[in-house]
């Protein structure tokens, strides 16, 4: 299963698969959370607050360090989870409730719109 993890990433659109760190302290706070809890549905106010900055600062600061809007990185982030839980063998149900999806469905379109192919297909590869 690493050797088809491989694969597709080095198949895959090299910005595809980007997730660049901060070095702000402020901004490795946020990015510790989300590391150790992808689930989490927090907003961009709930993690400024954690942060203690204004969410305008953390929004501006994440696209300054990292040249991705906080969107586009915490998407980076669920992408390469997602590919760290099925290369470690778990139904693609089972990764998106790690996640945080509301649906598998969802979850299978993120995947699809950024790997270009469904998890079930990644998986049987």
């Amino acid at each position: 299963m690493a050797d088809v993890l491989v694969d597709e990433i080095q198949n895959a659109e090299h910005s595809s698969l980007q997730l660049p760190l901060p070095a702000d302290r402020r901004l490795q706070v946020v990015v510790q959370l989300l590391m150790e809890t992808p689930s989490g549905q927090w907003t961009m106010e709930e993690l400024a607050k954690r942060a203690r900055a204004s969410a305008r600062t953390l929004s501006r600061r994440f696209r300054e360090e990292t040249g991705m809007s906080f969107s586009h990185w915490r998407q980076q982030l669920l992408l390469l989870k997602a590919l760290e839980f099925l290369s470690e063998g778990r139904s693609v149900t089972e990764v998106s409730s790690r996640l945080g999806f509301a649906s598998d469905s969802a979850f299978i379109s993120m995947f699809r719109r950024l790997m270009g192919i469904s998890p079930g297909r990644f998986l049987k590869q």
